[in-house]
């Protein structure tokens, strides 16, 4: 039966030639939580949870670290980090920047078609359009959604 979650201490690793941070989790997910790519919430000491996906790969198991993450939580290769893994249990909440939302409600297609995207493409869709420093630019990049989307149909 899955348990809840587990605190553990582990090294951030690059696992293979890639860009991509992670630090392998000492325990198997699927015993733990039922099943290895499991929704989960990750606290570092000090910091903000963050939720994401449990990675396997070559038979090991991953919690992915963006460049990003490794800023704030001041972490680099080599570093050993205390974290706590549980799973999330919770519906994935997305909060739309005001251009996306504008965008997406001038054009209902487009909006259905956004809404049909997986969660984590929603979430990148909205990163990056709140990311822009400018009021501009994150109407541009809002506009440009809108034209993606309706591309990929």
């Amino acid at each position: 039966m899955a348990q809840s979650g587990r605190t553990f201490t582990a090294v951030v690793q690059r696992p293979d030639d890639g860009p991509g941070h992670a630090v392998a989790l000492p325990f198997d997910p699927r015993t733990v939580f039922g099943r290895v790519r499991v929704p989960v919430v990750v606290t570092i000491a000090g910091h903000e949870p963050f939720r994401t996906r449990i990675a396997g790969y070559g038979g090991t198991a991953w919690i992915g670290l963006r460049k990003a993450q490794l800023t704030e939580f001041e972490l680099a290769v080599g570093d050993e980090v205390t974290m706590t893994v549980q799973p999330d249990d919770a519906p994935g909440v997305l909060e739309l920047p005001a251009e996306l939302a504008s965008a997406l409600a001038a054009d209902p297609v487009s909006s259905e078609l956004f809404e049909g995207l997986a969660f984590s493409h929603r979430r990148e869709y909205a990163d990056w359009v709140r990311e822009a420093k400018q009021s501009s630019t994150r109407e541009r990049r809002a506009a440009q959604t809108v034209q993606r989307i309706k591309g990929q149909c």
